[in-house]
């Protein structure tokens, strides 16, 4: 029997990737002068895009070529040994804030493995971003050598995790039986240590008008919130977000609504009090 994810024409996914964590490794059997590797980082990779089914495909199949993911965080590594004169050292700290190039996400399930689904990136040439780069170099006899630059890196993922049978929201989880994420923030580039994920894919229309979410780092969703929209008619109305925060509102390409205000009570719209808020402007559709 088809899979009922056929029938499905588009996702809308959610992504969040986060990785934060730091080692410092001494040399065994290196007595005082041993060398010491350190490393720590702490960043961010999200994204917000729609996938389209794509039809005379064997298995449910959705993809999106034109997807740019956010990115923002440092890395510093290192090493050391010695003391006095005889002591060296050698660091480099990466930092970027931005978004990658463009590049093509894929949602692959596989009806017949237990609706078991494949969620990555394709094409290692895409998703580029560069980073600005601090190197340096110092011993204790004086020598003092420091150098600014850039340097190019590229974003890569791959989830894999069960859907369900029926089409509906899916939850990332936070831990799904394979995750591999590649950046330039580690040494290795895959990331030392599994990221902390989450998102969602929901089935929804299109892409939500606004997303109303707290300031927290992971963004958390307000449902239900109030808002006062300014609509291309020139008249302000009042939407109200769903479980997920987000507002859908029918429009054409060429509609223009203005977020004016968020409200933070129940009270009607012309005694509500606004609330403190700020934009981050929704992708484009494909």
């Amino acid at each position: 029997m088809p899979s009922p994810w056929f029938d499905v024409p588009y996702v809308f996914c959610r992504l969040r990737l986060t990785v934060s964590h730091a080692f410092r490794k001494k040399e065994a059997g290196g007595g005082a002068d041993a060398l010491v590797t350190s490393h720590s980082t702490d960043y961010v990779v999200a994204g917000t895009f729609r996938l389209q089914r794509m039809r005379d495909s064997l298995r449910p199949y959705f993809s999106n070529p034109k997807v740019s993911l956010r990115v923002a965080g440092w890395s510093l590594s290192g090493m050391s040994s010695g003391s006095g004169e005889s002591a060296f050292e050698t660091g480099t700290r990466k930092d970027f804030a931005g978004s990658t190039t463009p590049g093509p996400v894929i949602l692959e399930i596989y009806p017949d493995d237990k609706h078991q689904a494949n969620f990555q990136t394709q094409d290692d040439n895409a998703f580029e971003i560069k980073l600005a780069t601090h190197s340096w170099e110092r011993s204790g006899a004086g020598f003092n050598q420091e150098a600014r630059d850039t340097e190019e890196g590229h974003i890569s993922f791959l989830i894999q995790q069960p859907f369900p049978a029926k089409p509906g929201e899916v939850r990332l989880q936070d831990k799904p039986p394979f995750v591999l994420l590649n950046t330039p923030f580690c040494l290795a580039v895959t990331a030392c240590e599994p990221p902390r994920i989450s998102g969602s894919f929901r089935l929804t229309p299109g892409l939500p008008a606004f997303r109303i979410v707290d300031d927290t780092v992971d963004q958390n969703p307000i449902p239900h919130c109030r808002v006062r929209v300014q609509c291309p008619d020139g008249v302000a109305r009042e939407f109200v977000a769903d479980d997920a925060g987000e507002i859908f509102i029918p429009r054409s390409g060429k509609d223009v609504y203005t977020l004016l205000e968020v409200l933070e009570d129940a009270a009607p719209l012309c005694l509500s009090r606004p609330a403190g808020w700020t934009i981050e402007a929704m992708p484009d559709q494909p």
